[in-house]
């Protein structure tokens, strides 16, 4: 009786032992992949708080890109509409029936130089 309780114990006994260090394997194993998936989380939350930084910084500059390009067209228009007023007609009648090309010495084209495109590559 004594020797069949040891055959039939031993296996047991090796099989509890192997099953004890398997657990404890896992137990292991368990905790390295709950702190990889710590780590991941915490990339993960600092990528969505990067997404939201970077889509506030976009929208600050498309609004005051198109706020450039508003005050632009004012400067344009203002100096459109100054330049068209009939107390500037000797100006075009002059390039017209003239015939002067020389675009570069009216008051126009220095004041599209010097209101428009200077301010405009000042605020940009």
């Amino acid at each position: 009786m004594e020797r069949m309780k040891l055959k039939l114990g031993t296996p047991i006994e090796i099989a509890e032992r192997i099953l004890y260090a398997r657990e404890t394997l896992n137990r292991k194993d368990c905790e390295s992949v709950e702190q990889d998936l710590t780590y991941a989380n915490e990339i993960v939350n600092s990528m969505k708080e990067y997404v939201i930084k970077m889509e506030g910084e976009s929208i600050f500059w498309r609004i005051r890109t198109l706020s450039m390009i508003d005050a632009t067209k004012s400067r344009i228009l203002e100096i459109v509409e100054s330049t068209l007023q009939l107390s500037n007609l000797d100006i075009a009648a002059s390039v017209l029936l003239k015939g002067e090309s020389s675009t570069s010495s009216l008051p126009a084209t220095s004041r599209v130089q010097n209101d428009i495109f200077g301010p405009a590559l000042t605020d940009a």
